[in-house]
C-alpha cells in the first residue's frame, strides 16, 4: 500500500491571526489548519469552524469548575 504525505504546517495561534501570518510569510495553504493548541479546527475553504470538533470538545466541559480550580494557583494567569 502506498501511502501519499501531504505538507504539514503547524501554528499554536488562535484562526484570528493566521490570514495574517499567512501574508507576512510565504506558506502554503492547507484545507485543514488545527489552531490554539487544537482547540479548533478550521476547513480553508470556508474559513469556518468545525462544529462537530467544538461539539466534542464541549461534551462535559465545565468552564466554571476549570476556572475555579486554577484560581488557586497565583503563578497561572490568564491569556488575553
Amino acid at each position: 500500500m502506498q501511502v501519499h504525505h501531504e505538507p504539514l504546517q503547524g501554528m499554536s495561534q488562535p484562526y484570528k491571526g493566521t490570514p495574517d501570518a499567512q501574508k507576512e510569510a510565504p506558506m502554503l495553504v492547507p484545507d485543514v489548519l488545527v489552531c490554539s493548541v487544537g482547540t479548533e479546527i478550521f476547513f480553508e475553504s470556508t474559513g469556518e469552524p468545525d462544529k462537530a470538533w467544538q461539539a466534542e470538545l464541549d461534551r462535559g466541559w465545565d468552564r466554571a469548575g476549570a476556572i475555579s480550580a486554577v484560581e488557586a494557583i497565583p503563578e497561572l494567569k490568564p491569556q488575553v
